[in-house]
């Protein structure tokens, strides 16, 4: 009676200042994560914890679900009229988890705002800025950027303006990656969920994604400061890596939905965007797969510049001799949590292995440029392709055969023969 008493009276507050709001999300967060630490498991904790992946409770990512989408359903007011508050009080929750020290606790932020916060418009302002507060990127999306021109902020602070999208949570998540502390961002596990169920999404969900991927590439290509420590490695992975799932720009590849993650797409159920099926140019305007990239070879070069006594070649035979293509996939029947985008490679080396130590953090942005490059040279070829195709049939169509019943076609009859051999 007591704990039905106290959820009625949770229910029943319905506070209408920000700070409140706020407030009510830190405490939604700290139910979770009192759930969480509830059902951890010693063992998980442990081999999480033993392959370097950061600091853990020790929970799975279907515990993890369940106890945050528990915890919300709880906790949610009966009230219809208070849907909009609970926007806010969700908004909250899953930036306070995302700035837990545990990988668990990011976690379950990461869900939260995946599921409940992104498809929630009472939280759009917060999220994507005012509607009306600027123009839309028409005009951005149809020229691409020059082939030598740099994506970096600190280049160009004018066209850094010009591409800051509006809203303020961009600046809270990129922010983790800056944190030098627990809170922050310190391994390709926790880097590549952030990628797959915040950034990428975000971006794709964004009025003006063509800015705001812009804005993206920029914040992970950016040059270290002088005199700074170099850019976190795992930031520019994040940057480039967040586009995975979106350079496709095919629409016969688009398809159902994976139910291992809730339902949701999978990243790797055929590499489709979440728009239509479909991503790259047709998602982001002409010219973007050009620029991502750009911006995978410019994290490539600032990697190299950036590693003390590493060369490119060097960098090259480290690669070859064992930095896997892609996160191997571990955990409990092989589902590493967060890890969508995690494929096994024949050539895969454990991320503990004290060999790769050293680099560990500068292989894997390596290792995410190297794999979104390849996708853009397959998007690229594909586009030639369809488009040689579409001239060629555009060809054929000068010469329509007319049939008639039981009779030879009586004209470009050879046209459409070849035209057959050729598919």
């Amino acid at each position: 009676l007591t704990l039905l008493a106290r959820v009625a009276g949770r229910r029943s507050r319905r506070p209408k200042r920000p700070m409140e709001q706020r407030e009510e999300g830190e405490r939604l967060a700290r139910d979770i994560q009192s759930r969480l630490e509830a059902h951890a498991q010693a063992s998980t904790r442990e081999w999480f914890q033993t392959q370097g992946l950061g600091r853990w409770r020790g929970c799975e990512q279907a515990c993890i679900r369940a106890r945050t989408l528990e915890a919300e359903r709880e906790g949610r007011p009966c009230d219809a009229s208070a849907a909009a508050w609970w926007g806010e009080v969700r908004y909250h929750a899953s930036l306070e988890l995302m700035r837990s020290e545990f990988a668990d606790d990011k976690l379950s932020g990461m869900t939260m705002f995946q599921e409940l916060v992104l498809p929630d418009p009472s939280v759009s302002a917060r999220l994507f800025g005012d509607e009306d507060d600027d123009e839309d990127d028409e005009d951005e999306s149809s020229s691409p950027r020059p082939a030598g021109s740099s994506m970096s902020i600190a280049d160009d602070d004018a066209d850094a303006h010009h591409a800051k999208p509006s809203g303020e949570f961009l600046a809270d998540a990129l922010a983790l990656f800056d944190d030098p502390f627990a809170r922050g961002v310190h391994d390709w596990s926790t880097s590549d969920a952030l990628a797959f169920k915040v950034l990428g999404p975000y971006v794709a969900a964004h009025p003006r994604r063509r800015r705001t991927a812009r804005h993206v590439l920029a914040w992970a290509t950016r040059a270290s400061e002088r005199g700074s420590p170099p850019v976190n490695p795992y930031r520019r992975r994040a940057g480039v890596v967040a586009f995975l799932n979106y350079v496709d720009g095919d629409d016969a590849r688009a398809g159902g939905l994976d139910s291992s993650d809730g339902g949701l797409p999978s990243p790797w159920s055929g590499r489709r965007g979440a728009i239509a099926g479909m991503g790259g140019d047709g998602l982001f305007g002409d010219g973007f797969v050009a620029e991502l990239a750009k911006a995978c070879g410019d994290v490539l070069a600032a990697m190299d510049s950036e590693t003390p006594g590493d060369s490119s070649a060097d960098r090259e035979g480290a690669r070859r001799r064992g930095v896997p293509r892609w996160p191997s996939r571990g955990g409990v029947d092989g589902a590493h949590p967060g890890a969508e985008g995690a494929v096994a490679s024949d050539d895969e080396v454990p991320v503990d292995d004290p060999t790769l130590s050293p680099m560990a953090a500068e292989a894997w942005a390596v290792d995410g440029a190297w794999a979104v490059l390849g996708l853009c040279a397959r998007e690229s070829a594909r586009v030639d392709r369809a488009r040689i195709a579409a001239e060629r049939g555009w060809g054929n169509r000068r010469f329509q055969p007319s049939v008639d019943s039981g009779e030879e076609e009586t004209r470009g009859g050879g046209a459409n023969k070849r035209a057959r051999t050729e598919a």
